[in-house]
């Protein structure tokens, strides 16, 4: 697992398309407003950027590059 913080989603920087190009974003929102048991929901966002480049980016059934 990384250690340092990931800031782009697959750990992917060259080719990703820009905001207005994009499908879909994702945007990491550290929010625990509405936490009512327990705590520490403000880490998800990072977490999910932090385990995402152990995504597999090659699909073999498709033969294509997932997150292109």
């Amino acid at each position: 697992m990384h250690s340092e913080k990931v800031k782009h989603f697959l750990a992917v920087d060259d080719g990703q398309p820009s905001l207005e190009k994009s499908k879909f974003a994702i945007i990491p929102v550290p929010y625990e407003r509405t936490v009512s048991y327990g705590g520490g929901t403000e880490k998800g966002p990072q977490a999910i950027l932090n385990a995402s480049p152990q995504v597999e980016l090659w699909d073999e059934e498709t033969k294509t590059e997932t997150w292109k």
